[in-house]
Protein backbone atom coordinates (compact mmCIF):
# COMPACT_ATOMS: atom_id res chain seq x y z
CA UNK A 1 0.00 0.00 0.00
CA UNK A 2 1.25 3.45 -0.89
CA UNK A 3 2.53 5.57 1.91
CA UNK A 4 1.53 9.17 2.45
CA UNK A 5 4.97 10.35 1.31
CA UNK A 6 4.70 8.33 -1.90
CA UNK A 7 1.25 9.77 -2.58
CA UNK A 8 2.51 13.31 -1.93
CA UNK A 9 5.44 12.72 -4.29
CA UNK A 10 3.11 11.39 -6.99
CA UNK A 11 0.79 14.36 -6.49
CA UNK A 12 3.70 16.81 -6.94
CA UNK A 13 4.82 14.97 -10.07
CA UNK A 14 1.29 15.10 -11.48
CA UNK A 15 1.04 18.81 -10.69
CA UNK A 16 4.35 19.37 -12.46
CA UNK A 17 3.18 17.37 -15.46
CA UNK A 18 -0.11 19.29 -15.54
CA UNK A 19 1.75 22.59 -15.44
CA UNK A 20 3.98 21.52 -18.33
CA UNK A 21 0.96 20.36 -20.33
CA UNK A 22 -0.84 23.64 -19.67
CA UNK A 23 2.21 25.51 -20.97
CA UNK A 24 2.32 23.33 -24.08
CA UNK A 25 -1.41 23.86 -24.63
CA UNK A 26 -1.05 27.63 -24.20
CA UNK A 27 1.80 27.73 -26.73
CA UNK A 28 -0.19 25.55 -29.15
CA UNK A 29 -3.16 27.92 -28.87
CA UNK A 30 -0.92 30.92 -29.57
CA UNK A 31 0.64 29.13 -32.55
CA UNK A 32 -2.82 28.20 -33.84
CA UNK A 33 -4.01 31.81 -33.62
CA UNK A 34 -0.87 33.02 -35.41
CA UNK A 35 -1.28 30.44 -38.17
CA UNK A 36 -4.96 31.33 -38.64
CA UNK A 37 -4.00 35.01 -39.00
CA UNK A 38 -1.26 34.11 -41.50
CA UNK A 39 -3.74 32.04 -43.49
CA UNK A 40 -6.28 34.89 -43.54
CA UNK A 41 -3.58 37.24 -44.78
CA UNK A 42 -2.53 34.84 -47.54
CA UNK A 43 -6.15 34.26 -48.55
CA UNK A 44 -6.59 38.02 -48.82
CA UNK A 45 -3.46 38.30 -50.98
CA UNK A 46 -4.77 35.57 -53.28
CA UNK A 47 -8.12 37.33 -53.54
CA UNK A 48 -6.47 40.65 -54.44
CA UNK A 49 -4.25 38.93 -57.00
CA UNK A 50 -7.23 37.15 -58.56
CA UNK A 51 -9.10 40.46 -58.89
CA UNK A 52 -6.07 42.02 -60.58
CA UNK A 53 -5.85 39.09 -62.99
CA UNK A 54 -9.55 39.50 -63.83
CA UNK A 55 -9.07 43.23 -64.41
CA UNK A 56 -6.12 42.59 -66.69
CA UNK A 57 -8.16 40.01 -68.59
CA UNK A 58 -10.98 42.53 -68.99
CA UNK A 59 -8.55 45.20 -70.19
CA UNK A 60 -7.02 42.76 -72.65
CA UNK A 61 -10.47 41.93 -74.03
CA UNK A 62 -11.26 45.62 -74.44
CA UNK A 63 -8.04 46.15 -76.40
CA UNK A 64 -8.90 43.40 -78.90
Amino acid sequence: MATLKQLEKEARQLESTNCKLENVLHQAEKDHERLVEELKSKENSVSVTNRKIEQLGDEESELK
